[in-house]
This record gives C-alpha cells, structure tokens and sequence, in this order.
C-alpha cells in the first residue's frame, strides 16, 4: 500500500463501499442498473456538456443522480472531471489527486494523469492525494459512471474557498480539458437544512419552503446566473455545499448552454421527517435547445428555468383516460390511508401512458362535497417526481399534512372529491398586467417568503388581478402589496381535472 501523507501516486481505494452504496460488485452493478432504469430520461437533440448530482448514500440520492448518468450512453465521453467540495480537509484552492486509478467494487476507473498533471501546473490548484482520502463526493459518482461509461478516465477535482479571481482562474483550467469528449459532472447537495446542519430559518411549512429555497438556486443554476447564485447564497446563508463547484460550473457555462431540472427530492420526502432535511437536484447542461413543446415558442426550454416566454402552458396535454388514471391513483392513496395499500393493484390493468412517467409539477386538492370548501390543498411547483407518483404523493400530503387542516379521517373519505392541478413551466412575470385571471397561478417570493396560489382559486373566489396578487402575498405572509414594491412574481398555467368533471 502507498503511503497518502506522501502523496504517492497509486490506487485511491473505495472510502465508502460497504457503508454509503453496497460493497459488494453483483449487488451494487444491480442497485445502479435499477436506478439508471427506472430514470427514463427523454430523448434530446442536444449534447450533454455537463450534469450536476448528488453525493449522499446511494439510498438517499441515487434515484435522482440517476435522471442525469441515465442520459448516458457507452461510447459518449472519454473523459470525465468531476468536480465536488472538500468535506473532510480544508482547502483554500482547488486539489487534484495524484492517484493513478479510483477503484470502487465494481473495478479500477483510471485517472487521466496528462490532464491531472496540467491542473497541477496551474498555480490555483495543488496536487495533494491527502484530501481525497476520505472524501465521498467523487467516490459517489463512479459506480454510475463505470456502469455508463465503461472505460473513461477521470479527472478528480475538490474545490475549496476559491472566489474571484481565483475562481475565474480554476474555471479557465478546467475549461482548458472541456473538449468535445468529456463531460464535466459537478457533485453537490442543495439545502442542508435543521439544527444537524445549523441552518434553520423557517420552522412553518417547511418542506415547501426547503423547495422554495432550492428553486431560486436551480433556477440561478439553470439560467447561467453567476451573480444571481452568490446573492441567493449570501441573502439566505443557503447551506449549499458544492456552492464553489457550482460557481466554476458558472464561469464555464457558455451563451449556448442550455440548463434543465432533471430530478429534484428531499431526505425528508424520502424518510417523512423533516427535522433535519437534506435537498437533492439533478441538472443537466446542452448545447443545443430542446424541440419546442406543442403550443411553445421556438427555442423553449423543456423544464421551468422562469425564462420568459409568450406562453406557459403545460408541456403536453392529457387525455381523458390520462386524467382518470391520475385520479384513480389519488383515491387509492387516500384509500391506503385507512386499509391495506393497493395502489398498485387497482393500477396494474390500466395502461401507464409515457405522459404520466414525464417528472411534472402537481397539486392535490380536496374538496367537500357538499360544499365545495376546501379540505386540503398539497403540491409541488418542480417537476420532482414522475406525474403518477407525483399524484399519489401530494394525495396523501393533502389529507395529512396540509397545516391549516387536520388529518382526514376514515368517515370523510366518501365526502371528499378529488381535483388534480398539472403545472406547466414558471415564467417571470415582468409587468403585471400579463397575468391572465383563468388561466395564470402565481407564486410571489420575498426572501425566504413564498406564496403560491392555482389559477382556479381567483376564479372560485371571483378575484380580480389585484386582488389576486394581494392575496397571493397574504399567503406568503407579506404584506398584500409587496407584488408593487419588489417581490418577484412568477406565473403558471395548468391543466385542471376533478372528479365529477370525469364522472359521466
């Protein structure tokens, strides 16, 4: 065995196999395989310059690093840099690692030393195997990248505290090896959020309020905002924690690059406490524009990155079969709540569109039906799971977490009818008179205050723009007028079903 303190080139072995993905090869090829599956990603036209994933345990954030490895094929790239933050060892510049190979269960992925030894020429980076030692960040990404990319090499990267100019110039050498065949992958979680983590700003609504957060730095990230990411970070103290990676992703991200949501979740979505919370997104990187949606402008992005855009309707419509099977897979999930679950049971004979697999933005709501009065109200504005499961989640998070109402019980399960909302993309709102009442929702956001209310709500409440707006910001907790002094608006179509629309 090489000696690290020395720095001696040789083989980095596995820090986390056995503990943060499995140790053993038969068993960890399936889990990724499985994960890379279950992705599904659409087919584009443009070519993949660059992913940004997450780096927990395998069980935690594997699904949505998926989204991005899935898009993957052998053969695509030679070389890959992953870049990620130093957990473990401080660093004031940017390191590479002077091992010769990373060697996970699956085999020993060799390291591109040419282009290691070219980084370590440059003086904002230092050639140090000490703070890779321990460090999962990297380690997280490989068995994707062996399963996907058999036979790359690697080009391991920790950034540490580097700003300004520093940065610009750990991006310059970085771009320097971004060739037509390599891929550059940015490894970082998003907001880190409880006592755990020392960060909480909020204690109400919390879990939309960790995606609210999230939002604003994908959207800094997808939009090739420099300036807009290091003011989110610096407004909100955002526990981000491969921020300087993400930055020099920033710096090389090119006019023509166009950024997409992949694949959003939570830790504690995943585990159902939110005491202490991690955040993780999938991004992916092109160079070329995704075909237009049906009903877009030429050049429209594929996923809601706010750019603006003469429509926001959402990506597709939805058949009636569609609707009713979104439905359907509501009432069982509210039906699980009581009795044994067989959601999947009562869904098994129905056909599963690729439409409902499309990852979508969605609200729940619950209506008495006796009075039409609300009885809980849950969604999500990213597209963070497929639409089916999307649906079947929010269900069950209207009739059990909605805090303005308490849980549903058994008795009202036969009194509730079921109203589902598809969002379409978000798209900035410059001047409010574009807002349209009918057919736009909108969201406001002040700081860490959001709001969010569905385009059917003025209408049921016989708003007007105004009063809409007012309202959209009492619901943030903002004084009715912030929409006249700076908060940001944002604005939403949808595609609106109930059950008694379907029930002839």
């Amino acid at each position: 065995m090489w000696s690290r303190n020395a720095g001696t080139p040789g083989v980095r072995p596995a820090a986390v196999a056995g503990s943060w993905y499995p140790g053993e090869a038969t068993a960890l090829r399936a889990a990724v395989e499985r994960m890379l599956t279950a992705a599904n990603p659409p087919a584009s036209s443009g070519r993949l310059r660059a992913l940004v994933v997450p780096h927990a345990g395998i069980v935690f954030s594997g699904r949505t690093a998926a989204h991005g490895f899935a898009r993957l094929q052998p053969g695509d790239f030679d070389r890959v840099v992953v870049m990620a933050p130093n957990h473990r060892v401080p660093l004031r510049r940017a390191a590479v690692d002077p091992s010769t190979h990373y060697e996970t269960p699956l085999g020993r992925m060799p390291v591109d030393m040419d282009a290691v030894q070219a980084l370590a020429a440059r003086p904002e980076f230092e050639l140090d195997a000490r703070p890779f030692m321990h460090e999962h960040a990297i380690e997280m990404q490989l068995p994707f990248l062996q399963v996907r990319l058999p036979g790359a090499r690697l080009v391991p990267v920790l950034v540490g505290d580097v700003h300004g100019d520093a940065l610009a110039a750990a991006a310059a050498g970085i771009g320097a090896l971004l060739d037509e065949r390599t891929l550059l992958v940015v490894s970082s979680d998003f907001t880190h959020y409880g006592p755990q983590y020392g960060y909480v700003p909020f204690q109400e609504e919390v879990p939309e309020r960790i995606e609210a957060l999230d939002r604003q730095a994908i959207e800094a990230l997808t939009g090739r905002r420099l300036e807009g990411f290091d003011d989110l970070l610096e407004r909100t103290g955002a526990t981000i924690c491969g921020r300087r990676p993400l930055a020099v992703l920033l710096q090389l991200a090119a006019s023509d690059w166009r950024g997409e949501l992949c694949a959003y979740t939570t830790s504690g979505e995943i585990t159902g406490d939110y005491a202490n919370s991690v955040s993780y997104a999938c991004l992916a990187f092109h160079t070329e524009l995704v075909p237009a949606r049906a009903g877009a402008p030429a050049g429209a992005a594929a996923a809601p990155t706010s750019a603006s855009a003469a429509t926001s309707a959402p990506e597709t419509t939805l058949t009636a079969p569609e609707k009713r099977t979104l439905l359907l897979a509501a009432r069982e999930a509210l039906r699980a709540l009581f009795v044994t679950p067989d959601v999947e049971r009562r869904l098994a004979g129905l056909e599963i569109s690729p439409r409902l697999h499309t990852p979508s933005g969605v609200f729940v709501s619950l209506h008495r039906r006796r009075d039409g009065r609300l009885r809980g109200c849950i969604g999500t504005l990213l597209p963070r799971r497929q639409l089916l499961d999307a649906v079947i989640d929010n269900a069950r998070a209207a009739a059990e977490r909605d805090p303005r109402f308490p849980p549903l019980r058994a008795d009202e399960l036969p009194t509730i009818e079921i109203e589902v909302s598809v969002l379409g993309p978000l798209l900035d709102v410059e001047d409010p008179q574009e807002i349209v009442i009918g057919r736009d929702g909108v969201v406001v956001t002040q700081g860490l205050q959001r709001g969010v209310l569905l385009p059917q709500v003025a209408v049921d409440q016989k708003w007007d723009r105004e009063q809409f707006l007012d309202n959209v910001c009492r619901k943030a907790d903002l004084p009715a007028d912030a929409w006249r002094h700076g908060a940001r608006l944002e604005r939403f179509e949808a595609i609106v079903f109930s059950e008694a629309d379907l029930a002839h």
